[in-house]
């Protein structure tokens, strides 16, 4: 019987763990070349400035032609709004309009956290469409150069 006492210890010990990070993968379609790098970042403060700086958390990896997959790992539960360029030049700069850019939830301008956020509950896996403006007749404004400035001061 005594070997049972430490349940209740060990249940109040698990209850007040933090909850299990998880991995955000986002599958980045219409990469129109397999040129430089893509960056791509998450921010979880809706009242922070979104799309720009933000270091919640930060991926970078190989442009490849069609889709490119970035992930984050030891993402906790939560929302997320995402956003990606196209760094084809690998000057580390979006250059908007030849390099691309994307959005969670593809989400048009004007941007917001919430048009562009992302929930994660578990591994989570989404998908963001890569617009470049140089190729198209979208008539957006493009992001300013301090979209991914915390990418590019590597923070």
């Amino acid at each position: 019987m005594a070997r049972w006492t430490f349940l209740p210890l060990l249940a109040a010990v698990l209850a007040g763990l933090p909850a299990v990070a998880q991995t955000l993968t986002v599958n980045i379609t219409n990469v129109n070349s397999s040129e430089g790098h893509v960056f791509a970042s998450i921010c979880d403060d809706p009242a922070g400035p979104f799309p720009g700086v933000c270091n919640t958390g930060v991926a970078m990896t190989n442009a490849v032609e069609g889709t490119t997959t970035v992930k984050f790992l030891n993402v906790s539960p939560g929302t997320y709004a995402f956003q990606a360029f196209h760094d084809a030049n690998g000057d580390m700069m979006p250059n908007i309009p030849n390099e691309g850019f994307a959005f969670g939830n593809d989400a048009a301008f004007p941007i917001s956290f919430e048009a562009a956020s992302l929930k994660v509950d578990g591994n989570t896996t989404a998908t963001a469409r890569m617009t470049y403006l140089g190729n198209s007749s979208a008539a957006a404004p493009a992001p300013s150069p301090a979209f991914f400035d915390h990418a590019l001061k590597g923070q």
